[in-house]
């Protein structure tokens, strides 16, 4: 092979480019095979032998600017970070269906949809998520839809969320996942305390009237995806290079913090919050469906 032949056909960066200037050659040598039926050889010197498929200065341009275009595709899909893995559902099989309370009644509805929240797709929810959000109280629900306001920036969520007058406001509907716990987003639903992680037990039960919204709403999820009313329990929480969560298993369904959930990042709704008091209260609410003898839909698969 001549010198100018072997500068041209030096090392290609990728296997892909390799093939495509393959393609391109053996493109060019069937053009020149149907014109007169014989190789086209060099009008300048005859005895260097036939030229090399890519040695036209406008197909050589063209096969080395495809090659650049192919490796800057692959250094893009390396760069661009992968998705991060998600809940299973967990092995804890759903308890007896049971009659559904009927939920607080929010204040008012701001649906975040694909900018904070998917479709659901069928799974179960396996546990409820409680939240502080580490925001402060204001009058009336301005709380809350600042609370919304900041969310539909952020592209995050929540099912719901309640401030210190019991106010509620619903964000995602339940048939959706909402952008609130990362990893267990799929089979989860969630709420949004107004309210600091730091407070002690004593502060907490001061906002009775929060705790109650919330005690009903856990009430309401726990009868409609079959969902003992206690606390739950996860196992083998594995995080990335980038302290993300990328797996764990919820071996009991329950009723979570978030702090259970991602206890590298999160430590909210506090050590102090009022877990006795609000699961208690939830199955007195429960109970109380049940006594009343009325039964509302089961969401469970």
């Amino acid at each position: 092979m001549d010198k100018r032949a072997a500068s041209i056909r030096r090392p290609r960066r990728s296997a892909s480019a390799l093939a495509a200037a393959g393609c391109v050659v053996a493109l060019a040598a069937a053009i020149a095979s149907t014109q007169g039926g014989e190789p086209r050889w060099s009008d300048a010197n005859p005895d260097r032998g036939p030229r090399s498929a890519v040695s036209s200065p406008g197909l050589r341009a063209a096969v080395e600017s495809s090659s650049e275009r192919t490796a800057e595709s692959a250094r893009e899909a390396r760069r661009r970070p992968r998705p991060l893995p998600r809940a299973r559902p967990s092995a804890d099989p759903p308890g007896p269906a049971r009659p559904v309370p009927a939920p607080p009644v929010p204040a008012f509805e701001v649906l975040l949809g694909d900018c904070c929240s998917e479709p659901r797709g069928g799974l179960p929810v396996d546990a409820i998520v409680l939240h502080a959000t580490e925001l402060p109280d204001e009058p009336g629900t301005r709380d809350l839809r600042r609370l919304a306001r900041f969310f539909a920036r952020s592209a995050l969520a929540t099912h719901v969320a309640n401030d210190a007058a019991g106010n509620s406001s619903r964000m995602v509907g339940d048939d959706r996942l909402a952008y609130h716990a990362t990893y267990w987003n799929p089979t989860t639903v969630g709420i949004e305390q107004m309210g600091y992680s730091s407070r002690t037990q004593a502060q907490w039960r001061e906002r009775r009237t929060q705790l109650e919204s919330t005690a009903r709403w856990v009430a309401y999820w726990a009868r409609t995806y079959r969902i003992p009313i206690r606390r739950c329990e996860v196992a083998g929480l594995r995080y990335n290079k980038r302290k993300r969560v990328v797996a764990g298993d919820i071996v009991k369904r329950g009723v979570c913090s978030h702090s259970e959930l991602d206890p590298r990042n999160r430590d909210d709704p506090g050590p102090s919050y009022p877990w006795a008091h609000v699961l208690a209260r939830a199955r007195a609410v429960a109970r109380g469906a049940s006594g009343s003898g009325t039964v509302m839909r089961d969401a469970s698969p």
